[in-house]
C-alpha cells in the first residue's frame, strides 16, 4: 500500500512527532492496511483499511470445439476495505492466439443474469483476451461489481491445432479517496481448443478417393445400396464399388480446401446432412446425398489433416463426418459428429493406379476414375515437364505410346527411371510422383504416386 506525504493536525495544534512506529499489516489477497502512528504528545492516530479482491476469474476457463466456440461466465470484484475507492481490473494474455478470442464485458446485478442465452447489451465493452477493455468501478466500502464476460472464437479457421491454449491473467488494484493503493494477488484462467487440425496444404486433385475409418480401414464411407435420390450414408466393407468412390471439387479457385463431395455412381449429387425437418426418415445430422447445389452451405466441406488421419468438417456447422469402424449394418446411418470424436478420424486414399504394357504402349487406369476434364500425361526430362499426350474428358484410362529412338519427341522414354505426372487442362496437378523404369523393351511401374 502506498500513500502521499501528509502533515497531520490534532486538537488544533501541530505536534512534533518524537517517535513513530509504522505497522504495515499484510491482509488476505495481497492488500495492506493503513499504518498506525504513536505521537509523543497524545494518543494514537489510526487510518482505515484498504483492500480489494476478486472471485471466480479462474472459473472463466473454457474448452472450445468447432461447434462450441462461445463461453459466458462471471467474475466479481470486491472492495473489502473500510473506505470508498476506484477498483481497476487489468487483464492480459500475451499469447498471439489470444488475438483470436474476442470478448464482450458488461456489469450485471446478479450472476444468474449472465447466461449464454442473454443478449449482449449495446453498452458492453469490446476487446480480445490479448487487448481487453479497461474495467473500472467506484465501489463503496464493502461493495462489489459483477462482470459478465462472453468469449467467442469468431474465425474457427484460425485455430490450427488441438490443445492450443491461452492463459488470461487479472491484476486488481483499488485506490482510496485519500490516495492509498491496495493490490490483490493475480489470478488466471485457461482457454483451450480441442479437436482442431490445420487445413490440407496440398489440394485434393480431380480423381476418386476412398474414405475409411482410421479405427478400421476395411470400412468405407458408402452410399447405401448405390441409390441416388436422398440416399443415406452408411459404413460398409470397402469393396471398390462406385458408391464408395468420392470425388472432391473445389467450391472456388480461391480456397482449394473448401470442397463439394460427390459419389462416382451419382455425379450430379453432393454429400450433405439433415437439418431439423428437412428430410423425413433421417435423424438430425445424419448424412445423405442430394441434388448438387452450388449455393448450398450444407454441401460444402473443409478437409483437415491430423497426425495420420484426416477430418472432413462441415463449413456450416463445424461438425465433422463421423464413420463407424464397425460397419456392415445398412440401417445404421452415419452422422456428423464433434471433430474431437474418434469417429471423425478418417483415412482418405486416392484410387490406385493400375499399369499395363502392350509392346510400346503403356496404359494407366486410376481406379474407377473417368476424368471430368481434359488431362495430360507429362514426363520430367531433367529441366521441364514435357507432354507425352493429351486425353479428352470421359476417358477411363490414359495410353502412352512411347518411342526409344528420338529424344526430341515428347513421346520419348529414356532408359532407367523417369518421373511422370497427370495434370488437368487448368494446370492443376491430379497425380504426381509416378515413376516408370525402362530396361530394354520392358517397362515397370516403380511408384504410383498416390496423389
Amino acid at each position: 500500500m502506498r500513500q502521499k506525504n501528509r502533515r497531520w493536525l490534532a486538537g488544533g495544534r501541530l505536534f512534533i512527532i518524537s517517535s513513530v512506529t509504522a505497522f504495515l499489516v499484510a491482509l488476505g489477497g495481497g492488500s495492506w492496511a493503513y499504518w498506525t502512528a504513536t505521537v509523543s504528545a497524545s494518543g494514537v492516530l489510526t487510518t482505515q483499511k484498504v483492500e480489494v479482491a476478486q472471485e471466480n476469474f479462474s472459473n472463466l476457463a473454457a474448452s472450445y470445439t468447432s461447434t462450441a466456440r462461445t463461453n459466458t461466465g462471471v467474475f466479481t470484484v470486491m472492495n473489502r476495505g473500510q473506505v470508498k475507492g476506484v477498483a481497476s481490473a487489468n487483464i492480459s494474455a500475451p499469447e498471439e492466439l489470444a488475438k483470436d478470442f474476442s470478448i464482450r464485458v458488461w456489469p450485471v446485478n446478479a450472476a444468474n443474469a449472465c447466461t449464454a442465452a442473454v443478449n449482449i447489451p449495446s453498452s458492453a465493452l469490446s476487446g480480445t483476451w490479448y487487448a481487453p477493455p479497461k474495467l473500472e468501478a467506484n465501489l463503496d466500502a464493502g461493495a462489489s461489481v459483477i462482470y459478465c464476460v462472453r468469449t467467442t472464437i469468431v474465425d474457427w479457421n484460425k485455430i490450427t491445432a488441438p490443445g492450443q491454449k491461452i492463459e488470461p491473467q487479472i491484476k486488481l488494484t483499488i485506490t482510496s479517496e485519500d490516495g492509498w493503493v491496495a493490490t490483490a494477488n493475480p489470478a488466471k484462467n485457461t482457454q483451450t481448443t480441442q479437436g482442431r487440425y490445420p487445413l490440407i496444404t496440398k489440394p485434393l486433385g480431380v480423381g476418386l478417393y476412398t474414405i475409411s475409418s482410421k479405427g478400421n480401414e476395411t470400412f468405407c464411407l458408402d452410399v447405401r445400396k448405390g441409390l441416388t435420390e436422398n440416399a443415406p450414408i452408411i459404413s460398409w466393407k470397402c469393396n471398390g464399388a462406385t458408391n464408395q468412390a468420392w470425388g472432391f471439387t473445389p467450391v472456388s479457385a480461391l480456397d482449394l480446401s473448401l470442397l463439394f463431395m460427390k459419389p462416382k455412381h451419382a455425379t450430379d449429387r453432393n454429400l450433405t446432412y439433415t437439418e431439423k425437418g428437412d428430410l423425413g426418415g433421417l435423424k438430425l445430422g445424419e448424412m445423405f446425398i442430394e441434388k448438387a447445389n452450388q449455393n448450398s452451405e450444407k454441401q460444402k466441406w473443409y478437409v483437415r489433416e491430423g497426425p495420420g488421419f484426416h477430418q472432413i468438417e462441415s463449413a456450416k456447422t463445424g461438425l465433422c463426418i463421423g464413420l463407424s469402424s464397425n460397419g456392415g449394418n445398412d440401417e445404421n446411418y452415419m452422422s456428423t459428429v464433434s471433430c474431437g470424436d474418434a469417429l471423425a478420424q478418417l483415412v482418405i486414399k486416392k484410387a490406385n493406379i493400375t499399369f499395363s504394357q502392350s509392346y510400346d504402349t503403356l496404359r494407366f487406369t486410376f481406379g474407377d476414375s473417368t476424368f471430368d476434364t481434359a488431362v495430360r500425361l507429362q514426363r520430367w526430362d531433367g529441366s521441364a515437364w514435357l507432354d507425352t499426350g493429351s486425353f479428352a474428358d470421359g476417358m477411363p484410362y490414359l495410353e502412352y505410346a512411347y518411342t526409344t529412338s528420338d529424344a526430341s519427341l515428347g513421346s520419348y522414354l529414356p532408359a532407367d527411371t523417369s518421373s511422370f505426372r497427370v495434370i488437368a487442362s487448368s494446370g492443376e496437378i491430379l497425380w504426381d510422383g509416378i515413376e516408370l523404369n525402362r530396361a530394354g523393351v520392358e517397362v515397370t511401374l516403380k511408384s504410383d504416386g498416390m496423389g
